[in-house]
């Protein structure tokens, strides 16, 4: 036995490779001259020891992944013949013939193709026999040409094994028969039929017809390549469902009791499309069944929101398929396409009532969560649950819908109430603060929402949530809610530590990472009561903007943008109502210029319009202070002086004028703005002139103008038609000097 040894390590790019060279290797090899006595002594004649190619195994694949599959000779056979030979790949055993072998295992390019690629897939490992060994077999085996093909007694272990594998096929089989779908539709279809449009007495009919269509849904929906044919199954499920309390309890405990159902059917399914049905079938039967029955749903006694209810279900569906869910919660490492499924049937269940929240919360599943986004930080965690670890260390784009259930669980507690010392053995319902209408944190839940990450300097679980969650998909970023709540805290080192989190984020690491950090920013503005803070992080965006060029640009524009109409009720009171107008424009002089020179146009573009509202919109003159008008044209002054002068250099360098566009208009407007000043009679406006404002209007009219006209438009250069700009007395707020700052 031979291994090629096809992987190894690449020093340069400090990652496992494969090779995927060429490599023949004869299908007869004479190994006496390797033996230890021709080794020992090489004067002395050797006697020849062949060896025969009697299988190879292939690697197809890369380093990382791949697949594995063998060619087999078909033995007993003559020595020296290749006679048969198969190749065995997984379940498929086909015919091969031996002569395909250099093609298909040597590796190497191939032959016919342009610019030249290395095969994918080469010999991993090669099997040689004994020719006097493969003679003694066929002559064992094989006593004469027509023995037939050579039989051997199968243990009978073996044998049951072969049996039940065999039945198993035969099973499998049977499902994918287009009838045997057919048949399970018209099942329920005419289930009532039967009974003239009613159930029947004992519901046996129905236990029987719910609990056969069940199974094959959950044993096919995973299997097969299309979910069409299941569209009027899942519609005749939920009239049936829908329609009887009995016929509903009937489906929810089968769902609850086979362990296999919900894990196929909402986490295992390939088809996002069935996963949502099921999902909504499961939901909807649990209303049905909550407004229909509350004793079998296990809410006999509480009112419809439960708000009454004193102790959680100690029995009921509910707490059943809770449990269920749980189960497949504990074990969603095996596929994580499912869990956006997953995680949003928990956060309907969750928002269907108190009751519901407690069961969830009693059953350990927001620890869950938080051990999921604590593993990093903890070694315990990570040892407790290792095949989480691994899927949790891979999966990068899977826990939006759990970040929100954690959210949303969240959102029903309050962040101040004394703890629960153990979640599974105290009664949530029971803490439930009924004045507040919210529930009380348990131990392990409170410590790993704080759980402190001394390497990344920041709160390990809100950390994490902020890593992980896409906000491509969805129009919530759940983590700044999450930050939100954090922000309720009364504890001073907690709100430290998220201060901590969110700034140095922001400040210490660079675009894209520090991207979730800046969106965080502004519902950390939002929310923080800590005027300090706020400022700190205003700063923090605005430094880190300053050096944008190609990275980070969306994220810092849409801050800005939100934090103009921010709302916070303390730091407004504290200071004014034009705080965040004001920490606009005095932070304007660090992020206008580079994101108007933004490498993206969509940035340069929204961050046009952004200045033009900053600037022109936001604030009429006439309505604003003295105080909120002097920093204000400070910063125009300065962005106007700024602006003309890089408009000038880009002119000199040959830059695109449709790359320029967004600055131009914002350069031009400003000007006006200026020269509205000069022109103005009002006597507070009178006091905020410059001596060089003349100058510096002059200066863009005759010099800059000029250029600009000579400036050939691009084919998509948009030509201004001076509607971004409105006649006025706007205002806004101001720069960055320490001369503005002293202003506020």
């Amino acid at each position: 036995m031979f291994h090629l040894k096809r992987f190894d390590f690449d020093l340069v790019e400090m990652r496992r490779s494969k090779i995927n060279d060429l490599f023949e290797f004869p299908s007869v090899i004479d190994i006496s001259p390797f033996k230890v006595e021709h080794l020992s002594d090489p004067s002395q004649p050797c006697q020849e020891d062949i060896f025969e190619l009697v299988g190879v195994l292939v690697h197809q694949g890369t380093s990382e992944n791949g697949h594995y599959y063998s060619y087999i000779r078909e033995r007993p056979s003559p020595s020296g013949s290749m006679t048969q030979w198969l190749e065995f790949n997984d379940r498929d055993v086909d015919m091969f013939d031996h002569q395909s072998i250099p093609p298909y295992t040597f590796g190497g390019f191939y032959d016919d193709t342009f610019p030249r690629q290395q095969k994918n897939f080469s010999a991993y490992m090669l099997f040689y026999q004994r020719r006097s060994s493969i003679q003694q077999d066929h002559s064992e085996y094989m006593r004469s040409p027509f023995s037939g093909i050579a039989k051997v007694p199968v243990p009978s272990s073996l044998d049951k094994t072969i049996q039940d594998d065999n039945e198993g096929f035969v099973r499998e089989y049977s499902l994918y028969d287009p009838c045997h779908t057919k048949f399970a539709r018209q099942l329920l279809t005419n289930l009532r039929t039967i009974n003239h449009g009613t159930c029947s007495e004992d519901h046996h009919q129905e236990l029987q017809a719910l609990s056969f269509v069940l199974e094959y849904l959950c044993q096919m929906l995973f299997r097969v390549k299309s979910t069409d044919i299941f569209d009027e199954i899942f519609l005749q499920l939920r009239k049936t469902m829908l329609s009887c309390p009995t016929c509903c309890h009937i489906a929810l405990k089968w769902l609850a009791t086979q362990e296999y159902a919900l894990s196929n059917t909402l986490l295992q399914c390939l088809h996002p499309k069935a996963r949502s049905l099921m999902r909504a079938l499961l939901i909807d039967g649990l209303q049905f069944l909550r407004e229909k029955d509350p004793a079998a749903y296990g809410i006999e006694g509480m009112d419809t929101d439960g708000e009454t209810a004193h102790a959680t279900p100690v029995t009921g569906i509910l707490l059943e398929v809770v449990r269920r869910l749980e189960s497949v919660v504990e074990e969603s490492y095996v596929a994580a396409r499912g869990w956006d499924d997953l995680y949003l049937t928990l956060c309907q269940l969750s928002n269907m009532g108190p009751v519901e929240t407690s069961v969830l919360l009693s059953q350990g599943l927001l620890d869950f969560c938080l051990r999921i986004f604590c593993m990093h930080a903890s070694p315990d965690i990570r040892t407790r649950d290792p095949e989480m670890w691994r899927v949790v260390e891979k999966k990068k784009r899977v826990y939006n819908r759990m970040i929100e259930f954690v959210y949303t669980l969240l959102s029903k507690m309050d962040i101040n109430l004394p703890v629960v010392l153990d979640s599974r053995r105290v009664d949530r319902l029971e803490k439930y603060d009924r004045h507040g209408s919210k529930f009380t944190l348990s131990r392990d839940e409170r410590y790993m929402l704080y759980l402190w990450h001394e390497e990344n300097r920041a709160l390990a679980a809100l950390d994490r949530m902020l890593e992980l969650f896409d906000h491509e998909k969805t129009e919530v970023f759940y983590p700044g809610e999450v930050l939100r709540w954090q922000l309720q805290s009364k504890d001073l080192r907690i709100l430290r530590n998220i201060h901590t989190t969110i700034y140095e984020g922001v400040s210490m690491l660079q675009p894209p990472t520090s991207d979730p950090y800046v969106r965080a920013a502004l519902a950390y503005c939002e929310a923080c009561n800590d005027l300090a803070y706020v400022e700190q992080v205003i700063d923090a965006v605005a430094k880190a903007a300053h050096k944008l060029r190609d990275l980070g640009g969306q994220a810092t524009i849409r801050f800005f943008r939100g934090l103009l109409h921010a709302e916070n009720e303390t730091i407004l009171e504290e200071r004014d109502a034009d705080f965040f107008y004001e920490q606009c424009l005095v932070h304007s002089k660090r992020y206008s210029t580079s994101l108007l020179l933004f490498d993206d146009e969509g940035v340069r573009k929204a961050t046009s319009q952004f200045l033009q509202e900053l600037f022109t919109k936001y604030k009429d003159d006439a309505h604003a202070t003295e105080k909120t008008l002097r920093p204000k044209y400070r910063a125009v002054r300065w962005l106007a002086a700024e602006m003309c002068a890089k408009i000038a250099e880009e002119h000199d360098q040959n830059t695109s004028r449709s790359y320029m566009q967004p600055m131009i208009l914002i350069c031009k407007i400003l000007v006006r703005l200026l020269e509205q000043l000069q022109d103005t009679d009002d006597e507070v406006l009178e006091n905020l002139r410059h001596p060089n404002d003349a100058a510096n209007v002059q200066a863009y009219n005759y010099d800059l103008e000029t250029q600009l006209q000579h400036w050939a438009l691009d084919d998509d250069t948009p030509v201004s038609t001076g509607e971004g700009y409105e006649q006025s007395d706007y205002g806004s707020e101001s720069d960055i000097g320490d001369d503005m700052l002293a202003d506020l």
